[in-house]
């Protein structure tokens, strides 16, 4: 944590944790990559948020990369350029000011280049971008290793000979899309490459790279004439809702038209009967309508036919999506005469953790109405106990003088009243 500049790193790593829960970011932070791009921009800046999504936590990134080159201290690039440079005089300056900006922007362009066919000799291209800026005096093998350094720096790029090959495929993507984007040429091609204007087959699906790509037009005002309605066309689309939907969650303002037409589109996805189909697009609804999301995963919950495992997996979305809602759902769950004990009793395993008062409440008139049952009294009293202790007795003993049992099942409930009262 020393290179990283922190102080303590436990209250860093309780701050970090703390924004990474708050932000529904838990899903990103799975991708190793990702949370380490994330873990830096926290270290640099821990009272600074961190990105709701992919490209605008890559777009920080990014930036933060931009600044280190320049960094004046013993660590930065400008000062590794300025040691191997400056003995070539004045004509090296140039070499030293535009050399890493030159490099990005040359990055963006192989990016781009191997995003539509398997390039090759990238390095080679690399090189070429550059050459303009070798100072005449220095040999051309220097000056190439120089460049190799400084990509290898870069933290982005492998070298391998005359290969170069990104340490990750959507680093490769959003440089780019970044590229294409500010790239007049570059970025109708594109545009007519997603709006199928150009005569060849394109998925209907909005891909990784396609995602970076509309982010970067919108968040750079660089957008093409005719963008929103594309996106407006593509927002009732079953296949390319859910990556619209990642945009809108990135920041992205796309426009209340087409957030309304995704959110539609996703809830008629939501109320088909594939339980898969139904989970992906409530996770994709809450980027836009958290509310709507857990309505569509409690009327699943609600379902007495899904299995234990799924009604686990939806259950813990909930809790992700909203915790507060979470609460209404497990309580509406757990007194729900439409499921079996079992279920009712998982929900309300989570409403202890949610709202123990709550949850207190709750498993009272579960006792009261599951009273004819001597296991399920013992077992719902269990929990009572661990709550309250006192009100688990009391309604224990008053079921046990209001009602009337077999000599066996009598003994069995004060065995257990007994232990409870013990101290």
């Amino acid at each position: 944590m020393e290179a990283a500049r922190i102080s303590d790193p436990t209250l860093a790593v309780a701050a970090f944790m703390e924004q990474v829960n708050r932000g529904r970011l838990r899903e990103l932070v799975r991708n190793p990559l990702m949370a380490t791009i994330l873990c830096q921009l926290h270290a640099a800046d821990p009272a600074y948020p961190l990105p709701r999504g992919r490209f605008s936590a890559y777009q920080r990134f990014y930036e933060l990369l931009k600044d280190r080159f320049y960094d004046c201290s013993s660590t930065g690039i400008s000062d590794q350029l300025n040691d191997q440079l400056r003995r070539y005089g004045a004509q090296s300056i140039t070499a030293i000011n535009d050399l890493p900006g030159k490099i990005l922007e040359a990055l963006g362009h192989v990016a781009l280049h191997q995003q539509h066919e398997r390039a090759s000799h990238s390095f080679g291209e690399i090189r070429a971008s550059v050459a303009c800026l070798r100072p005449k005096d220095m040999p051309t093998s220097r000056w190439e290793a120089l460049i190799v350094q400084v990509l290898r720096r870069t933290g982005l790029a492998v070298i391998n000979g005359d290969d170069l090959s990104f340490v990750h495929q959507t680093l490769g993507e959003f440089l780019a899309a970044k590229y294409a984007a500010s790239n007049t040429k570059f970025s109708e091609e594109e545009f007519r490459r997603l709006s199928h204007k150009d005569g060849r087959y394109s998925p209907s699906y909005l891909t990784s790279y396609d995602r970076f790509l509309i982010a970067a037009w919108f968040e750079e005002d660089c957008r093409p004439p005719g963008l929103r309605d594309l996106m407006l066309h593509l927002s009732a689309n079953y296949s390319s809702a859910a990556g619209i939907s990642e945009l809108i969650r990135d920041g992205i303002d796309l426009g209340k038209g087409v957030r309304d037409s995704v959110a539609e589109t996703l809830l008629k996805m939501a109320s088909g009967r594939n339980l898969s189909t139904t989970i992906l697009a409530a996770e994709n609804l809450a980027s836009l309508d958290i509310s709507s999301a857990v309505e569509v995963l409690s009327v699943v919950l609600k379902n007495p036919r899904i299995t234990f495992l799924d009604r686990a997996l939806l259950s813990k979305k909930i809790i992700e999506f909203d915790p507060l809602r979470a609460v209404d759902t497990f309580a509406e769950l757990s007194m729900s005469r439409q499921l079996n004990i079992m279920y009712r009793d998982h929900a309300s395993d989570y409403l202890m953790k949610l709202d123990p008062a709550r949850a207190a409440s709750i498993i009272s008139e579960m006792i009261i109405e599951r009273r004819s049952d001597v296991d399920e009294l013992i077992v719902l009293s269990k929990k009572l106990a661990k709550m309250d202790e006192p009100l688990a007795i009391d309604i224990l003993s008053d079921i046990l003088d209001r009602y009337s049992w077999s000599e066996l099942h009598r003994l069995r409930l004060l065995n257990w009243l007994s232990k409870m009262r013990s101290p």
